[in-house]
This record gives structure tokens, sequence and C-alpha cells, in this order.
């Protein structure tokens, strides 16, 4: 004998397919559950290789010997340990002449490759808080005397529109012959010799080639031919 199934008071057949779809309600929510996990491990991955990129871009210019060379030299309090300084630079691979005394560790700017940017001559004196830019090469001759806090900066840029004043990068070497002497808080620009047996008086900013013997002023330039001795 066939049995129908039963009927509810408006119509509607309570039939076991409507049993069944509603107890298939847990497997579609586990699916969509399934579905979220998924897309989370996906967004997680996704903001784990920004952070790795922007992690590579940001230490691509780190160089672990002169990471080591700092570390070793912060320690030091200035004007003792000066020639423990020039020893930690050269085993971070920077040309530093023999006898060149550094009073305190200069800063070192630039990206990767600042080794092979900077010379410093032999038997030279460099004080305290000096900046050294390496966007671009910088080489100091031998016998030369650095004031303290004196910046060498090799990179600048272009006057932009309005918008934006500071416009492309731009920059050159920088040069100091033999036997120079910079005083404290100079700024030595992009592009800019200094002569051999020159002089550069404290906070001046030189933004042009100083010829050898010349004594560079607030007032002026004056030649130190006389004293060449």
């Amino acid at each position: 004998m066939i049995t129908r199934a039963p009927v509810d008071g408006g119509g509607r057949r309570i039939a076991l397919a409507h049993l069944q779809r509603k107890g298939s309600k847990p497997q579609m929510t586990h699916s969509r559950a399934g579905a979220a996990d998924g897309d989370g491990r996906a967004t997680a991955t996704r903001i784990s290789a920004d952070l790795l990129r922007r992690l590579t871009d940001d230490l691509s210019p780190v160089e672990p010997r002169l990471w080591a060379a700092l570390a070793l030299g912060a320690p030091l309090p200035p004007l003792f340990g000066s020639r423990l300084r020039s020893y930690l630079l050269r085993m971070a691979g920077f040309s530093i002449g023999r006898g060149t005394l550094l009073y305190g560790m200069p800063s070192l700017l630039g990206g990767a490759g600042k080794a092979r940017r900077l010379r410093i001559g032999r038997q030279c004196l460099l004080n305290v808080n000096c900046v050294i830019d390496l966007a671009a090469p910088v080489t100091i001759g031998d016998r030369v005397g650095v004031g303290p806090e004196v910046m060498f900066v090799t990179a600048s840029h272009e006057i932009g529109p309005a918008s934006q004043r500071a416009g492309d990068l731009n920059g050159g070497p920088i040069a100091v012959e033999d036997g120079v002497w910079i005083g404290a808080r100079a700024m030595i620009l992009p592009g800019v010799t200094v002569g051999a047996g020159s002089v550069v008086s404290a906070g001046m900013h030189i933004s042009k080639d100083v010829p050898p013997n010349t004594l560079v002023a607030a007032r002026g330039s004056v030649s130190l031919d006389r004293w060449r001795r």
C-alpha cells in the first residue's frame, strides 16, 4: 500500500526531500568556512610576500661588514680609539690610509657599495660627527684635517615645478687634495674639488672649486702662496 506524504495546514508537503535539505545545511556551512579559510590564507600569503619585498628593498643597501664595524666602534667615546676606528673601516673594505685618525665614526650615507666610493689618504684627521654622503665618490688626499661636524654632500636635486621643487636627483663626486684644512661645520657640496694646501673656514658652504693654496672665508678668498712652505 502506497502512503502519501503528509500535508500541512497550508497545503505544503513536508516531504523527505525537505528534511534532507535541512540536513544539508551544516555541509554548506562547512564548505563556506573552508572557502573563507582559503581566502584568509591567500590574503596572509600576499601580505607576507609584500612585507618580504619591502624588507628586501629597505635592507638592500645593508653591508654586514660595515654594520659590524659600526657596532664594534659604537662603544668608543669620542677622541679615543681613533686608530681602531680606522682599522674597523679598513676591515669593512674602505680605503683608509695608514696613520689616519678618526676621532669619531663618521656617518656614511648612500646605497650599497659605499666602500668602493670612499678613499681617505694617509695621516689625515677627521673630527667628531662628520657626515660623508657616498651617493658619488669622495676622495680625501693625504694629511687632510677635517673639523667637527663637517659634511661632504655628493647628492642634490634639480629644481622642479612648484608642485614639487625637489626634482630629479643629481650630484657629483668630491675631491679634497693633499694638505687641506676644513674648519668645523663646513659643507662641501656636489662636484667640488678643494685644491691642495687650501683652507676652508668654519661654517663655509663650498659649491665651486677652490684653487690650490687658497683661504676661503666669509669675506672672500685669499691666496696662501706666501705660506706655501
